[in-house]
């Protein structure tokens, strides 16, 4: 139950991130958010993590937590915040569906999961789900959005392979020293392709609300979502944590219904229904074992 918790507040937190990047992007470039993002995450974990940490890294784990900076941060957040600056809210919303098959297919192929018909009808149903919820007719193929899709498509694959290796190290360390270096190597590798965009960033001048948005998107959407999501993994598959993703339009629909007074339609309804679903399958079957690599 804790992990299942854990993970539908992973989902609650990242149901912001697209409303508050958009924000942000009016004063500061996707590049910039990115990398600034990231880094005041590494600079908070490393100060925790000096304090409270005593963990000894091996010199070779080190070099497997750079490796999976680079898909789980450092292409997952370039391709996520350019993307979202070129394509629309929706286009976005089924790019994140397709995460899980990713997740799914990735693991299947480096076996570790086992294929089943359980975890595959969880995960067909999950993207038929946000499919019904964003609605095939507002699905937006124009060639202005072509790029913003692909980059989307760059990052979710990205992630689906961190979400998938990452689970080789989460049981020989404690999160804490995971989720630091993982962060650490982020800003660092970021750094060189982010430098231009970052020096033209006149950060003074940024509002209150920009900067608001920056923290919580490294506080809460970084460090936060991703200490549940490391500690859902070592309870559960790659596969149910990356369906879980797929809750996020759920909760943005009904966040608008209370918050912004919108009604609620039978889409909502059956499109939540069928995600449910699709957590429940994916979640029938125990988590694999740690597979050392």
């Amino acid at each position: 139950m804790v992990t299942h918790l854990s993970l539908f507040l992973v989902q609650l937190i990242l149901a912001a991130v697209p409303i508050l990047a958009k924000i942000a992007f009016i004063q500061i470039s996707p590049w910039s958010l990115a990398w600034i993002r990231v880094t005041l995450a590494a600079m908070a974990l490393l100060a925790w993590f000096f304090v409270v940490s005593q963990d000894r890294v091996k010199i070779s784990d080190y070099l497997r937590l750079a490796i999976l900076s680079v898909f789980g941060v450092c292409i997952n957040q370039f391709c996520y915040m350019r993307g979202l600056s070129l394509t629309t809210a929706i286009n976005s919303t089924i790019i994140l569906g397709m995460i899980p098959v990713f997740t799914f297919v990735i693991a299947i192929v480096l076996r570790r999961e086992l294929n089943s018909l359980l975890k595959t009808c969880g995960v067909i149903l999950s993207f038929v789900g946000v499919f019904v919820l964003a609605g095939p007719n507002s699905i937006s193929f124009s060639l202005s959005h072509t790029s913003g899709n692909v980059l989307l498509l760059m990052g979710g694959g990205a992630y689906a392979v961190y979400l998938v290796l990452v689970r080789d190290i989460i049981f020989r360390y404690h999160l804490l020293t995971v989720v630091t270096w993982i962060f650490t190597f982020g800003s660092l590798i970021m750094f060189p392709f982010a430098w231009s965009d970052v020096v033209r960033t006149d950060f003074l001048s940024l509002s209150l609300l920009t900067w608001g948005a920056i923290v919580f998107l490294s506080m809460f959407a970084s460090i936060l979502a991703y200490f549940l999501t490391g500690f859902a993994l070592k309870r559960a598959s790659s596969t149910l944590v990356a369906v879980y993703i797929c809750l996020q339009p759920v909760l943005v629909a009904f966040m608008a219904v209370f918050v912004l007074q919108e009604s609620i339609s039978w889409e909502m309804v059956f499109a939540g229904s069928l995600i449910f679903a699709g957590v429940i399958l994916s979640a029938s079957e125990k988590p694999p074992a740690f597979v050392e690599s």
